[in-house]
Order: C-alpha cells, then structure tokens, then sequence
C-alpha cells in the first residue's frame, strides 16, 4: 500500500518546525551554529561524466563492495563561514575500537578543535543546534566548550526531532553539494580521499542554505509545509 509522505507530515509536527524557526530567526544566522555527522566512501563516483570520443565511460575506483573503506566527518557551519572539520579513517575508528562516531568522540573534537575556531569569531552569544542523534548529548557538550575555555556557545540546543531535512542547513543540503564536489575527483583512494573531502567542505558557501531552510528573519515559518490547505496554519511567521 502507498501512503503518500504528505499525510504523515501532521499540522503539529508543522508547529513545532514553525516555532524552532521563530526562535532562529531572532538570532543572527552567524551566531547559529550546526553541527552534523556525514560519511564518504572510496567507491563514491559521480553519476555522470563527461568523456572524449574513444575514452572510458566509466571510472574505476580502488574497490565497489558495501565493504569499500568508510570515512566519518564531523562538520560545522554558521550562517557566514565553515568552521574547522574533522575526518576519521578506519585507522582511526579501529585504534579507538568504535565502528562509528561516538559522543565522547563529538566531545573531544569540540574541546581539541571547536571550541577554540568559536572562540577566535569573538561572536558572543552563540547557539550549537545538533538532531536528536546518540551521538549528541547536549549537557556534554557545552560542558565540553566549557573546559576548554569557550563562553561564546550558550547553548547546545535540539531541534524537533526528524526535522533535520527541513532545518539544518548540512542535512539540507551542505552535505549534498559537498558530496558531488567529492566525487568529481574519483578515482578516490586512501590516499586521496580525506585531501578532497576537506577541500570540498572549505569552498562551501553556507549562507544561502540557511534561508532556504528558513533561518533568516522575515521568512514564513510554514515555507515549506507540504499540506497548507490541510493543516490551515493560521500565521505565516
């Protein structure tokens, strides 16, 4: 049976994007900070090339299994500029016996590269805004700013759950875009991959991403609901 997307998007579930996006909007997009976890492998190519007469038509990369090598990110954006990343290898996660990102593993990024690109903005107050995920305890995580000296961020705050596609400029689509910019370089190996990924995340311009996820003051809060006759939102802001 098929159910269509628009009839399990409620008028409440609406309600509570419309009202995390009244409280973005008061604030200064580049004091609203997001943070998100993504993921690259080495069979990644793009869906599409462009090749001379006589040349391949396809590329070939180090390995096309579900086993190909996964490399985890964790990235970081305000509404003017990326701040400094961070890219775990299998190495990594096998030294640290995870098979993904952890909380502690989010903690010490922000205690060892976070806090201290936040602190040298000088932007005081700034909000971290994290989904739902294990990985992202809030207490955790301001107490980790905390120690390492950085007063800026005053809260870590949640937003509604599985509304990440429709508020967090990474998820929507940061992400995306820098995942296409990735490919163009395949074949990726070992060697090359974390090079690309952190040279595709630097030339991500954030701004324009913020308000097409409605952040920026004077959007309607409801821009995106897929059912406006249905869930007859009374306000537009």
């Amino acid at each position: 049976m098929h159910v269509s997307l628009v009839c399990l998007v409620t008028a409440s579930f609406c309600e509570e994007i419309a009202n995390f996006r009244r409280w973005a909007q008061r604030i200064s997009n580049d004091r609203l900070v997001f943070l998100d976890e993504t993921a690259m492998k080495v069979n990644q190519a793009p869906s599409t090339t462009l090749v001379m007469p006589g040349e391949s038509e396809y590329v070939i990369v180090e390995d096309d299994t579900s086993y190909a090598a996964r490399y985890d990110m964790i990235g970081v954006c305000t509404g003017k500029e990326m701040l400094p990343s961070i890219v775990y290898s299998p190495a990594d996660r096998v030294s640290r016996g995870v098979d993904g990102i952890r909380s502690w593993m989010v903690n010490d990024y922000i205690e060892d590269i976070l806090a201290r690109a936040i602190s040298a903005l000088d932007r005081y107050p700034m909000y971290l805004i994290v989904d739902r995920a294990s990985a992202h305890n809030k207490d955790k995580m301001l107490e980790a700013f905390q120690n390492s000296g950085c007063e800026e961020i005053v809260e870590v705050k949640y937003m509604p759950t599985k509304s990440a596609k429709r508020l967090s400029p990474l998820d929507n689509v940061i992400w995306h875009e820098w995942k296409d910019k990735v490919r163009q370089h395949s074949p990726l190996n070992s060697s090359n991959i974390v090079s690309h990924m952190m040279t595709a995340y630097h030339s991500v311009a954030p701004n324009v991403y913020y308000r097409h996820c409605g952040l920026t003051h004077g959007q309607s809060v409801y821009k995106d609901c897929p059912s406006p006759s249905l869930h007859h939102h009374t306000a537009s802001r």
